[in-house]
């Protein structure tokens, strides 16, 4: 929709007082008609209040000639702003990609904190000629804060917020910034003094700014508030990832994965916090995500490693005959990634993404707390928080203890036993990187050690994967003209990966962990 400065004040008025006289004022000549509208706004930010920390605003309005999204940064003057419009659209939770790109500094999810309804009458200022100097607009303001999330996740305590109040602002339209300096010269002399507060988001949350850039975590922390960063941080990930996977972009494949099993992984070891199946849904759409997206890392992970130096030997071929043998296989890999990404985007098309993402977000709005017999997510973190990364760990230990009773046995179950392990230590590190921030450095070396285990037996999946893959093409590879020399160098180098990986990873396993 476009981008302007914004050049406005705001003032306190009170109930009830008489709409000021600024005719005479500058060149202001007369006071128009004045129009009344009724605007909705809600108004985003991470739970930590980023946004309204660092003097910006993103809200979605409608209502009024100017309905749509809205991103306001500050500009260089004190009352200058600078702001970004976008089409209203239809998705109440997920920010117009342009918005969300000029906040790339904010990788935590963006979620209602605070709707606004007012009732807005707009009068413009007018010079002799009838032309439109700035607007003053009378705003009736009443706020409400998002349930749900702010009691559990939110320091501070917001005590000083505004239920309901009533504002001025004058708007310049055509008019030098010098004209505000005298409007508000005069609006003071007649008991309407400039606003305290730098917008009606931040009247409206009060202490509660303060209370969240000064908040130190610790073990008195509300479990709640403590998962719920946690959980922010990841589907922010998810939420701006969209256009990155439909450009392949390098990496986003990865990184939409692993934020979608970190939430699955958390609430399903956090579950007692939540009402009886009130997460499963979710969990299945990430699930869902996660595997739809397999296909596109496999493929990724493997053209990363054809195209690094000695991953493809020449073989006793020759040079020449072995750039073509790799040339093959190359070709092969990055026809795959190509279908791959089709399945991806295919994915995108069919709105599943960006449901996940609103439910993921929503989530965060209102989690389901179980408050029956008492809200235990809002006790302490260590005295909720320490049993559940203790029983991850334990999963991990019972699980290990299974695969090294396969190890002398059939190679595939030995290693699918590992591959259970993988996934039981990567849910245990990420409930340990969930706790950190108030368990303290004890549990950090700890998630730090369940990485040790997930990086060996990651290697040991991705040397899985090319095997997989060299058999299934080993003939077409072959009547193709392909070394066969090649292929089996190839075969016993990824073999000696897998043994490798899985040496280091058990004893990265702590078996009386």
């Amino acid at each position: 929709m476009g981008e302007h400065l914004e050049q406005e004040r705001s003032f306190r008025a009170e109930i009830g007082a008489t709409l000021p006289d600024l005719v005479g004022v500058a060149v202001i000549a007369a006071i128009g008609e004045g129009e009344q509208v009724c605007l909705s706004a809600t108004y985003l930010d991470t739970v930590d209040l980023q946004l309204a920390g660092s003097r910006r605003t993103l809200r979605r309005r409608t209502g009024g000639y100017d309905a749509g999204w809205h991103l306001k940064l500050p500009g260089e003057g004190e009352h200058d702003r600078t702001e970004i419009a976008e089409e209203l659209g239809e998705e109440e939770l997920l920010v117009p990609a342009p918005l969300r790109h000029r906040l790339a500094d904010v990788t935590s999810a963006l979620i209602p904190v605070v709707q606004l309804f007012t009732v807005r009458t707009e009068y413009p200022l007018l010079d002799e000629d009838g032309r439109r100097l700035a607007v003053l607009t009378d705003d009736q303001v009443a706020a409400r804060r998002v349930s749900g999330w702010g009691s559990a996740s939110l320091p501070g305590t917001g005590d000083s917020a505004a239920p309901a109040w009533r504002e001025l602002e004058v708007e310049l339209v055509d008019a030098p910034a010098s004209m505000l300096d005298k409007v508000g010269e005069s609006l003071a002399a007649q008991g309407f003094p400039p606003a305290t507060s730098p917008s009606k988001l931040a009247r409206s949350l009060g202490s509660a700014v303060a209370g969240a850039a000064d908040h130190e975590w610790g073990l008195g922390s509300p479990a709640a508030a403590v998962l719920v960063r946690y959980l922010a941080a990841q589907v922010g990930t998810l939420q701006r990832s969209e256009a990155d996977l439909r450009a392949d972009a390098p990496d986003a494949v990865h990184q939409v994965r692993v934020a979608c099993r970190r939430i699955r992984a958390v609430l399903g070891s956090c579950s007692e916090l939540f009402l009886d199946g009130a997460v499963k849904d979710l969990r299945a759409q990430l699930r869902h995500i996660g595997r739809q997206l397999a296909d596109a890392r496999d493929a990724e992970v493997m053209v990363a490693a054809a195209e690094t130096p000695g991953q493809l030997p020449a073989g006793s071929a020759g040079p020449q005959a072995g750039a073509a043998d790799r040339q093959w296989l190359r070709a092969d890999l990055a026809s795959r990634q190509q279908r791959a990404h089709r399945g991806v985007v295919s994915m995108l098309d069919s709105g599943q993404y960006r449901n996940a993402v609103c439910a993921s977000t929503q989530l965060l709005v209102t989690p389901p707390w179980r408050i029956y017999p008492r809200t235990v997510a809002h006790d302490p973190a260590a005295q909720v928080l320490t049993p559940i990364l203790e029983r991850a760990e334990r999963r991990v230990s019972r699980q290990a203890q299974r695969a090294r009773q396969l190890a002398g046995g059939p190679r595939p179950a030995y290693l699918a036993a590992l591959h259970e392990v993988r996934k039981k230590a990567k849910q245990a590190r990420y409930v340990a990187d969930m706790c950190a921030p108030a368990l303290g450095p004890q549990v950090v070396a700890r998630a730090g050690s369940w990485e040790k285990v997930t990086d060996a037996l990651g290697e040991v999946q991705d040397a899985a994967t090319w095997l997989r893959w060299l058999g299934s093409v080993r003939t077409d590879a072959l009547k193709a003209g392909v070394s066969a020399e090649l292929l089996a160098a190839l075969a016993d180098h990824r073999a000696t990966v897998v043994r490798d990986g899985v040496d280091r990873a058990i004893v990265a396993i702590d078996m009386d962990r």
